[in-house]
């Protein structure tokens, strides 16, 4: 991987540490930790992140699910600690066991949710069909993850929205993160964000929504961007990757995206998840170019 990552020019990566599909693990020997990380030094790469596998779900009623779940992050938050890695992205599931006609109908205590979060995650919940328990049973599963730790190099990744899966809005991944305080923070993609309704098109659009951002989580809390254009359309709950340029957002959205970052001194890295190693290369290109102009 860093061999692949130096030769196409990229400064920092992610990957996955296991198979995303799921099946057996096997664990790296100490001979290709080692190799791993003399290839880093060769490249020069210092920053790199593990995603979790696509199989995660936090929010499953499925004992089976919820537990495998819980101790596959827990493996990719080990692997992080003996390979170097920053941090380890995850999304955290779907609702869709606890999806119903009248979402209150279950015996949910209100008060079990935070009052500072609580209308507007109510409200979340009946509009999208299921029990805001979800969201209790997605805390739940972190709390097991993070046991009692002070700190771990989680990130939660913000989500498409589609269907009932979790993470959609930056009020509900704000309840997550004071919720857990172990948690480090989390990831902010811009074609799920852009898919669940977040304006990234135009200065106004994409500055109301890192204000939206700095006042729900806090700058603080962004350690990773994943930086991808949509084939979706605005808040059309739709996660499909384009190229920068490519996609609904457009080439303009995330030249002002880079500005935005100078003139708010956020210090991230950027990971690029468009589809294909030629299309990526210009995709680089393209954000070196921003970045230069705005350095000089």
């Amino acid at each position: 991987m860093p061999e692949r990552v130096g030769e196409l020019g990229g400064e920092c990566f992610q990957f996955f540490a296991r198979s995303p599909h799921g099946g057996s693990v096997k664990e790296a020997s100490e001979e290709q930790i080692e190799e791993f990380k003399n290839e880093l030094k060769k490249y020069k790469l210092e920053n790199y992140y593990i995603h979790t596998p696509y199989f995660i779900n936090l929010a499953s009623k499925d004992n089976r699910i919820f537990y495998g779940s819980v101790n596959a992050i827990k493996e990719d938050l080990k692997r992080a600690e003996k390979l170097g890695a920053k941090f380890v992205v995850t999304h955290l599931g779907s609702a869709k066991d606890f999806k119903e006609v009248n979402p209150l109908s279950q015996d949910f205590r209100k008060e079990a949710l935070p009052e500072k979060y609580r209308d507007s995650l109510i409200t979340l919940a009946e509009k999208r069909g299921f029990s805001p328990e979800a969201f209790l049973r997605a805390v739940e599963g972190l709390k097991k993850i993070a046991e009692n730790s002070e700190k771990i190099p989680l990130l939660i990744e913000i989500s498409a929205g589609a269907g009932a899966v979790l993470g959609l809005n930056f009020q509900e991944i704000a309840y997550y993160l004071e919720s857990v305080p172990a948690l480090s923070g989390f990831c902010f993609d811009t074609a799920h964000a852009f898919a669940s309704g977040y304006e990234l098109r135009g200065k106004k659009g994409l500055e109301a929504t890192f204000r939206d951002l700095e006042k729900s989580i806090g700058q603080e809390k962004l350690k990773l961007v994943h930086l991808n254009d949509s084939l979706g359309e605005f808040d059309s709950k739709i996660d499909r990757h384009a190229h920068l340029g490519e996609g609904k957002i457009g080439k303009d959205s995330f030249r002002n995206l880079v500005d935005y970052f100078y003139k708010e001194n956020y210090n991230v890295d950027i990971i690029l998840e468009t589809p294909t190693a030629e299309g990526l290369l210009k995709d680089m290109e393209l954000l070196k170019g921003f970045r230069s102009d705005f350095a000089e």
